[in-house]
């Protein structure tokens, strides 16, 4: 059988970008990659994982280790062809667009997970603990097993912020506007915490204190950033003298 030389060139183009579609921009650092698929789980009242997972547009994925896992710093890892056409096919088939943006219980101490969704154009995010859908809870599992996995390779070490000028005991915290400030101290007196003093005349800046021998600085911020009613929180810390 004879094929002209334009029908070889087509057919060498053909498969040129069936074997480029995936993976696609393998060696491109991950800060510049689309994100497809997001999980962040965040602190409890004990030792619960808190860590960040990131699946990337052309299969890589970071885990970003922050406490409690045996992972701590940034890692990463390339999802085989079957592992990421799984995982987006579930993510796809979910129909996450049904569901809600928040889901909480009743119980103040369980560990919150966001999962975010960016596919077709859309961005989709979901955040709570045992409340959310179960569909949901399963797509979870799913992204737990990926961070369980073995062959991931350390990028980044986990840096601890210097911790000698933490005022022990006190953080500062802004509020969303429209945050039910008592309900969230009453949903956080597991910790003993308690509003200290307001520091601006809005009323959504606060000084609040907590107890360290019932949670750690780290724990304790992790905690309340995972809040809803929270936009920020930081340490307090001791003004520094030259």
């Amino acid at each position: 059988m004879h094929i002209n030389r334009n029908a070889w060139l087509s057919l060498a183009i053909l498969l040129l970008l069936a074997s480029s579609c995936y993976p696609r921009k393998r060696n491109v650092p991950m800060d510049q990659l689309g994100k497809l698929i997001e999980m962040h789980k965040g602190a409890c009242f004990g030792t619960c994982p808190v860590y960040g997972l990131v699946i990337y547009e052309n299969g890589k994925v970071s885990f970003d280790g922050r406490m409690n896992t045996d992972k701590l710093g940034v890692h990463s890892k390339q999802l085989s062809k079957k592992e990421f056409k799984s995982i987006q096919e579930r993510f796809e088939q979910a129909n996450l667009s049904q569901y809600e943006d928040n889901y909480r219980s009743d119980i103040h101490d369980l560990p919150s997970t966001k999962i975010v969704y960016h596919g077709k154009g859309k961005s989709k995010s979901i955040k709570g603990d045992v409340a959310r859908p179960d569909a949901v809870k399963e797509l979870e599992k799913q992204l737990q097993d990926i961070a369980q996995s073995d062959g991931w390779t350390l990028v980044e070490p986990l840096k601890d912020a210097p911790q000698d000028n933490i005022v022990a005991g006190e953080i500062i915290v802004e509020f969303h506007p429209s945050a039910d400030i008592p309900d969230w101290v009453h949903k956080m007196e597991a910790y003993g915490l308690q509003l200290k003093r307001q520091m601006n005349k809005k009323g959504n800046l606060w000084l609040v204190t907590y107890d360290t021998s019932k949670i750690s600085p780290a724990d304790m911020l992790f905690k309340i950033k995972d809040t809803k009613e929270v936009y920020l929180a930081e340490h307090n810390r001791k003004v520094r003298t030259r």
